[in-house]
């Protein structure tokens, strides 16, 4: 964005006390639920999945201890990111993006696809952070718009997400 500096200050303003991370260049699949409407028609959300993705966030304090603490590292940083409740991180983001990521060149990192093994007990941990933070009826919306959402991409491939 042309604002980027003022809409990074604008969006740390909006977002809750104890924010970690916030993603300013996501491309979600999964609904979002709007936690406060920013300027120029952006608004900050949590995310029902948090989005693969490392092209463009910001990061606090508390959130950089919590990545830098010592322990074994298993998981690139952006599929960390998205498993944000392992670490107690507490992820956000705006939508549409701030940062848009150049995807016209080939990748340096490879065509390796690791396999990410998320046990039922850690997804459902993940279920709790999300409901803890937005509530149950908040969180069945969400789960109810993801449904539906998947359902349209398998049959009218409709790649729109949801705002709640």
């Amino acid at each position: 964005a042309p604002d980027l500096t003022k809409a990074c200050a604008d969006v740390i303003n909006a977002a809750p006390l104890d924010w970690h991370i916030i993603h300013i260049a996501a491309k979600p699949k999964r609904s979002a639920i709007r936690l406060a409407r920013l300027a120029h028609l952006r608004d900050l959300v949590k995310f029902s999945r948090v989005p693969t993705n490392a092209a463009g966030y910001l990061i606090s304090y508390t959130g950089a201890q919590k990545l830098i603490e010592p322990r074994n590292r298993t998981l690139p940083i952006d599929v960390e990111m998205r498993h944000h409740a392992l670490s107690g991180l507490d992820v956000y983001g705006v939508l549409p993006s701030l940062v848009v990521q150049n995807t016209l060149g080939s990748s340096t990192i490879g065509t390796y696809r690791h396999k990410t093994r998320v046990t039922p007990a850690q997804k459902l941990r993940e279920a709790w952070h999300l409901y803890s933070k937005i509530g149950l009826l908040k969180y069945l919306a969400v789960s109810a718009a993801n449904i539906d959402g998947a359902m349209r991409r398998l049959i009218f491939h409709d790649e729109r997400i949801r705002i709640l």
